[in-house]
């Protein structure tokens, strides 16, 4: 992991994202249990996942999300300010001026939770080819449109 973390960087940030990320899977590797109900799809069966598993999804996803504070800013400083200003009350959370992309993301998410059985969500070998092609060209239309400003390559940065 320290590996890892200096390969993106000579700055404490990759370091304790570093970290971080061997806090999250070491654990795993030594404690590993033989459990035959666990699964690795959310919800086998099911429509909507257990409490259980909702509150695994929130934390993993949260702990991914909070080390990725660290993974892309410029110093330590600038990670504690913002993580500050996420769990302050004067935090907004939103730009208004792009909820337009929302109901895209919450297509996108529910599209995911419904294909999680598969290999990935674009597996949809069940429609015609040509529909299948329009589909990625959609899909690759809107990445392009709604990508941002753009940025200088992380790597180009050092």
């Amino acid at each position: 992991f320290l590996i890892s973390s200096l390969w993106h960087g000579a700055n404490w940030t990759f370091i304790i994202w570093g970290m971080i990320c061997a806090f999250q899977v070491i654990p795993s590797i030594l404690f590993e249990r033989k459990n035959n109900i666990v699964t690795n799809i959310v919800a086998e069966g099911e429509l909507f996942p257990s409490l259980k598993e909702l509150r695994q999804i929130f934390f993993t996803n949260g702990y991914i999300m909070l080390s990725l504070i660290l993974f892309r800013s410029t110093d330590i400083h600038q990670a504690w300010e913002y993580t500050r200003g996420l769990f302050s009350c004067n935090f907004h959370p939103f730009d208004l001026g792009r909820l337009d992309i929302m109901p895209l993301i919450l297509f996108l998410f529910i599209w995911e939770w419904f294909h999680r059985t598969k290999e990935h969500a674009l597996q949809i070998d069940h429609i015609p080819q040509i529909i299948r092609w329009i589909i990625y060209f959609v899909l690759a239309w809107m990445i392009l449109y709604f990508f941002g400003e753009e940025q200088e390559y992380i790597y180009f940065q050092f």
